[in-house]
């Protein structure tokens, strides 16, 4: 997928800014998505892998040590900072089953690489509750609520399942359909405009979860 290449400011909650640029989004995350489960074959779990934008990768490099390699420690730094001000936004995930939104609790598992010339960062989200997929409906999106930044599952990529039952199981992703009047409310915001935590929802793609 191609990005396009921007100046970035990281704060709270990976909130990016780009000076000069008009209209949301301004920071861009390709995402790969893994639904883990237990041994009652429950969804217990999300495994998600961010691979951040270019210029949020040549940010990170710029804080690098003589040899333009990052180290280990460093890395573990920003992961930790990103996700320590994602836990109040439940990690940019929302996860429904039977339409009712399900409480999420603390990463403790998270690695984090610089790989191809791309800083990318893979977290489980635990749900407090499993869920059982063949007793009700399950979905799941990953999204900026503000789209400040756009977050889009890698393309010809499937949902991948792993642990009882996940051979059985299959996720579709069900691509957003914002209104003419949405897009243009989207490209009118300049980079200190919000429209609150509703717009990213509606460009945000939505994953069915369906399991025999």
């Amino acid at each position: 997928m191609i990005r396009r290449w921007q100046t970035l400011m990281i704060s709270a909650a990976l909130m990016a800014l780009a000076p000069g640029v008009i209209a949301h989004p301004h920071a861009w995350i390709d995402l790969r998505s893994r639904v883990l489960l237990d041994d009652d074959s429950k969804i217990h779990a999300l495994e998600l892998v961010w691979f951040f934008d270019d210029y949020y990768t040549v940010l990170v490099a710029e804080e690098l040590g003589s040899d333009g390699a990052p180290t280990e420690d460093y890395l573990d730094e920003i992961a930790k900072r990103n996700l320590s001000n994602l836990r109040e936004y439940d990690y940019f995930t929302t996860v429904t089953y039977d339409g009712e939104r399900q409480a999420i609790a603390d990463v403790e598992r998270y690695e984090t690489e610089v790989h191809d010339g791309r800083l990318w960062m893979r977290f489980e989200v635990p749900l407090e509750k499993p869920i059982d997929p063949r007793s009700g409906v399950v979905t799941f999106s990953v999204y900026d609520p503000t789209y400040w930044i756009e977050i889009l599952h890698l393309e010809a990529e499937p949902i991948l399942f792993s642990g009882k039952g996940g051979e059985a199981c299959l996720g579709e992703i069900i691509q957003p359909n914002p209104t003419i009047e949405q897009v243009t409310l989207a490209g009118s915001l300049d980079q200190n405009e919000t429209a609150g935590d509703g717009l990213g929802e509606l460009f945000a793609e939505k994953v069915t979860v369906s399991c025999g």
